[in-house]
């Protein structure tokens, strides 16, 4: 399997899952997009992505555990030329792994997606490019592979997500 498609098909794959996912009770979503590899669909950290099932389940079904087993979930707000990103299911806060936080792109009213920057400060990720004055979407990690850079404190990754900006 090659994730090198020209049409985002597996962003849009993993978007109407998290759709389903929302709208159908008892029906979870692990992210699995920091465990996998861009050249193989089948994760070779089999055993994390069983770990993470086996809590949601704990979580959700059982109520065994409460808190660290589901994924960091996205809202985004503009903010002038910017866009304010706030998380539910943050744990004890968020976090990047490295310094550049990746995947990140906004577009205009135009609908044409350009690269952006972000910062992650008390839990809001606030993202923009000086290409996009007034962003009315906002995307992380919405294309085949990026491997995601934002965490809670659990370790769970912010599933990726292409969201209309609220004004």
């Amino acid at each position: 399997f090659n994730y090198a498609s020209s049409n985002n098909g597996p962003a849009l794959v993993r978007e109407a899952q998290q759709q389903v996912a929302d709208m159908v009770p008892s029906v979870g979503l692990i992210p699995t997009i920091d465990i996998g590899d861009v050249n193989n669909i089948h994760p070779a950290k089999k055993s994390q992505v069983g770990e993470r099932l086996a809590n949601m389940a704990l979580g959700r079904v059982y109520g065994r555990i409460t808190d660290g087993f589901e994924a960091p979930r996205a809202e985004a707000v503009r903010q002038k030329s910017a866009v304010s990103v706030r998380f539910a299911n943050v744990a004890e806060g968020m976090k990047a792994s490295s310094k550049e936080i990746k995947g990140l792109e906004v577009a205009g009213a135009d609908g044409i997606f350009r690269p952006a920057k972000g910062t992650l400060k008390n839990n809001v990720l606030t993202v923009k490019t000086s290409e996009v004055k007034s962003p009315v979407k906002v995307r992380y990690c919405f294309d085949d592979a990026t491997e995601g850079t934002v965490f809670n404190s659990f370790g769970l990754p912010l599933l990726p997500f292409s969201l209309s900006v609220e004004p």
